[in-house]
């Protein structure tokens, strides 16, 4: 069984550019995080 995972661009894929809160959406961070977590299931991430 394959768990999916739908992001859709919040907080923590934001990229901030200055104080003023210019930013740009990047690429979701789910994957980093989930690799360091040592998560041991199936995953697919799609954005």
């Amino acid at each position: 069984m394959q768990t999916k995972i739908f992001t859709v661009g919040g907080t923590i894929d934001k990229i901030y550019f200055d104080k003023k809160s210019k930013y740009q959406v990047g690429e979701p961070a789910v994957g980093q995080v989930l690799k360091e977590a040592n998560i041991n299931f199936s995953y697919q991430i799609e954005s």
